[in-house]
């Protein structure tokens, strides 16, 4: 049995990561609005399926810079290469 140190940098990112990132990803599309709809609602003069892609399009830069910042590790650097 092999045992791995919780120190060891992981291959990869975990699940929940790309699942997150699939949902917000599909949920910018808007696939989701009907063809008479676009032209009958708004949002401050904004279509509301254009409100909704501005949303998700900020959650998943949220999101994308909280994975950057506190998920995603880099393998340690082995040595440094002076110039």
């Amino acid at each position: 049995m092999r045992h791995q140190s919780k120190s060891a940098p992981q291959r990869g990112l975990p699940g929940w990561i790309w699942i997150g990132f699939g949902i917000l990803l599909a949920l910018c599309v808007p696939w989701y609005v009907s063809s008479g709809e676009s032209s009958t609602s708004s949002f401050w003069a904004f279509p509301v399926w254009g409100a909704v892609v501005v949303g998700f399009a900020f959650l998943l830069a949220v999101f994308t810079a909280f994975v950057y910042l506190r998920v995603w590790r880099d393998a340690p650097k082995k040595g440094k290469r002076g110039g």
